[in-house]
Order: structure tokens, then sequence, then C-alpha cells
């Protein structure tokens, strides 16, 4: 005895429906997959920048030990153009500070103690 009877048009119904159900995912995968692609390079550029700043901010001061002397011996010219590239930078890390202590000040709302 079967609990379920279906017919043989209801099943070629359901095997039809469940060939377009895998053509149609196997259409997204490779769709997936052309987007995959085309972000592959973009995405590789922006680990090599990641890892190139990583890189910069763990070896900062031997940098700056060997760039400083270097720019006080370029001359004038090139010094008064660094130095405000210095200044530029020396105000963007101070903003970055206020904007990374302001926002934890913020995301602490709410956390403290309850009496």
């Amino acid at each position: 005895m079967r609990i379920l009877s279906v017919c043989d048009e209801q099943q070629k119904d359901i095997l039809r429906r469940r060939a377009a159900c895998v053509a149609k995912i196997a259409r997204q995968r490779d769709q997936l997959e052309a987007e995959f692609a085309r972000l592959r390079m973009p995405l590789r550029t922006f680990e090599i920048g990641m890892q190139v700043g990583s890189g910069l901010r763990r070896h900062a001061t031997v940098i700056s030990m060997v760039v400083l002397p270097l720019l006080a011996l370029a001359g004038r010219r090139l010094a008064s153009g660094a130095g405000a590239l210095f200044r530029l930078t020396r105000k963007a890390a101070r903003w970055w500070s206020f904007w990374r202590a302001g926002s934890a000040v913020v995301a602490g709302w709410g956390k403290g103690r309850r009496r």
C-alpha cells in the first residue's frame, strides 16, 4: 500500500521542475564565479595594500630614522614640501585618534553598570 500516490504526469512535472531548478542553480553558480573572477584582482590589490600598510606601521620608527636625515640633507625645497605633508599627516592622525576615542565612548554608552 502506497502512502503517497503520484501519477505519471505529476512525477514528470516534478522531474521537470527539478531539472529547471538544477539548471538555474548552475547558471547562478556560473554568474557567481564570473563575479569572483572580476573582483579577484581588486581584492588582491587591496590585500597587498593592507600588507604594505601593516609593514609600514610595524617599522614606522625605523623608516622615520632613515627618512628624516635624508629629508634634512635633501634641501630646503624638498623638506618644505615634506614638512607640509608631515603636518597634514599629523593632523589626520590627531583627528583619527579623536574619532576612535569618540566612537569608543559612543559604543560604550548603555553598557555601563545599572543599579
